[in-house]
């Protein structure tokens, strides 16, 4: 049965849960904070899609790459109790189209291979049935909750049709986004 985790990445803490079918394994939260040649960076997630570079040690970031480290870093952790998982990474419905192409790019430069991107409302209806103990995990428990069915129904790749529509793309395997309107299309 395939397991998936759902990660809910914010500025203070990101959340996760990981789920197979319509149970929940383990859930938790992780500091939203990357380290960078021994130097802590705090508040990436909200730096996305500004275009000022977050310097660190006097080296320029952008906010995407070190996005990128915090969702590699939370899925490692994950896999390696949990074994091999399928991504889907919540955000927030109104992000436009750049800041999704940057998320999308994060998760490529993480290198956390196939990523679904689901809209908070999607993930949060997909836990309605399964309610966390704790409330602040709602949307990674559905994420994660949402991706294993639709995942165990026959599959996330390239041009897959996904209840809710958005756009597929490829960043290191297929992602899709639950947001937008009308069928799946190609993304860059």
């Amino acid at each position: 049965m395939t397991r998936a985790i759902g990660i809910d990445p914010a500025d203070d803490l990101t959340r996760w849960a990981v789920a197979t079918g319509n149970r929940v394994l383990a859930s938790g939260r992780v500091r939203s904070t990357v380290t960078v040649g021994g130097i802590d960076v705090d508040h990436v997630v909200d730096r996305l899609g500004r275009a000022e570079p977050i310097v660190v040690g006097g080296v320029p970031y952008g906010a995407e790459a070190l996005l990128g480290r915090l969702l590699a870093a939370t899925v490692e952790g994950a896999r390696g109790a949990h074994g091999e998982l399928v991504v889907a990474v919540v955000h927030d419905d109104d992000l436009d189209d750049y800041r999704r192409s940057l998320l999308v790019e994060a998760t490529r430069v993480g290198e956390v291979g196939p990523v679904v991107l689901v809209a908070r409302s999607t993930a949060v209806e997909a836990a309605a049935a399964h309610r966390p103990d704790d409330e602040d995990l709602t949307a990674a428990v559905g994420a994660a909750l949402w991706l294993a069915d639709q995942h165990g129904g026959g599959g996330i790749g390239p041009g897959a049709a996904i209840a809710g529509g958005g756009v597929v793309g490829l960043a290191a395997g297929a992602v899709v986004s639950t947001t937008g309107g009308g069928g799946p299309a190609a993304a860059a």
